[in-house]
């Protein structure tokens, strides 16, 4: 892989199987900043890294780690993740399509 650009980010997520991790899990979801980088993110230029245990998966898994590997100084770039993350439904709950006067429900 190459490395981030400045005020780039990688964001990995992984479903958490076998144990059950979802007491574990914040809600609202959130990030932390990790005391020291992973080999991996210092591979890709990576300056900051952040990570959190979000729940509400379906079984088998039980939650999904986020790890978020930030270059340089990105104003905004950890704040638009949080928001990506925050408002990502890991199977929670069952979105429905919004209903307009265009397109109410049930019209064919």
């Amino acid at each position: 892989m190459e490395a981030l650009r400045p005020g780039g980010a990688l964001v990995t997520l992984v479903a958490d199987s076998g144990a059950d991790l979802s007491a574990k899990a914040q809600e609202p979801p959130a990030l932390h900043a990790s005391d020291s980088l992973s080999p991996a993110c210092r591979k890709i230029a990576g300056t900051q890294e952040f990570t959190g245990l979000i729940g509400g998966v379906p079984a088998p898994y039980s939650a999904v780690t986020v790890t978020v590997c930030v270059a340089g100084d990105s104003p905004g770039t950890v704040e638009d993740v949080h928001a990506l993350i925050t408002g990502a439904d890991f199977g929670r709950a069952v979105e429905t399509a919004p209903t307009t006067a265009e397109h109410p429900p049930n019209a064919r």
